[in-house]
């Protein structure tokens, strides 16, 4: 039997090894839902980055790299008509340079924040409002359950190579993007800040909800365990 972590990455298996059609199980990972809680606020982190009460922030936590596609997440962000917003990029990589004098041709070098390596990435979580993959080929996302457990809503590309509506649900823990272009990202990003406080409120709760219901740590040792005495579900 093949185990894997997304049904897209299972789809895939068999596409390329069909052979391999009717011996592959999805089994999705977990999430730590104690270290990663929406009850853990940092309020010296958003001092320490002078964040005002009102600014709404974006995130993604991964690779500075190309294969994650960030330079449309960059021109989606200059591209949002609401200002008073803040991007943090959470990781390093050999695209940095690249991204860094990009945001200086798009003029949004102020409202970038380039915050390194994070040994434990839970209280910039905690700091963001709303957190964007903008991968085109992603097997899973753990970010997205780190981020949903955290009650921190998602905005990710759909696609052939993506698992991404497996995870978020449109409209409800978070907006898919069914469109791979920064335009498409960029209204979905506004809608995202556009959202009155009580749906606001609402999507971070059912983030939470579907990450402790859906992939906790307990969940995913009691499926491996039934394959392992060759028991499916």
């Amino acid at each position: 039997d093949i185990v894997t972590f997304s049904d897209n990455i299972a789809a895939q298996v068999v596409h390329h090894y069909p052979s391999a059609r009717g011996k592959v199980t999805t089994v999705s990972p977990g999430v730590d839902v104690d270290r990663f809680s929406p009850d853990k606020s940092h309020p010296e982190l958003a001092q320490s980055y002078g964040l005002g009460e009102n600014q709404k922030v974006f995130l993604y936590v991964g690779r500075l790299s190309a294969e994650k596609n960030l330079e449309h997440l960059i021109e989606a962000f200059s591209k949002l008509k609401c200002k008073d917003n803040v991007l943090f990029l959470v990781g390093e990589g050999d695209h940095q340079y690249f991204l860094e004098r990009r945001c200086r041709e798009l003029g949004i070098e102020d409202r970038v924040v380039f915050a390194g390596y994070q040994d434990d990435p839970s209280s910039f979580y905690a700091l963001a409002h709303f957190f964007v993959l903008p991968t085109l080929y992603e097997g899973f996302g753990l970010v997205y359950l780190e981020s949903l457990s955290s009650g921190v809503p998602c905005i990710g590309y759909a696609g052939d190579l993506t698992a991404t509506t497996e995870i978020i649900k449109d409209g409800v823990n978070g907006f898919v993007v069914y469109d791979p272009t920064p335009v498409a990202l960029s209204q979905a990003m506004t809608q995202a800040c556009n959202l009155k406080k009580f749906e606001y409120q609402q999507m971070s709760q059912n983030a939470r909800n579907i990450a402790v219901e859906n992939y906790n740590w307990e969940q995913f040792v009691r499926r491996v365990l039934s394959l392992s005495f060759g028991s499916k579900r």
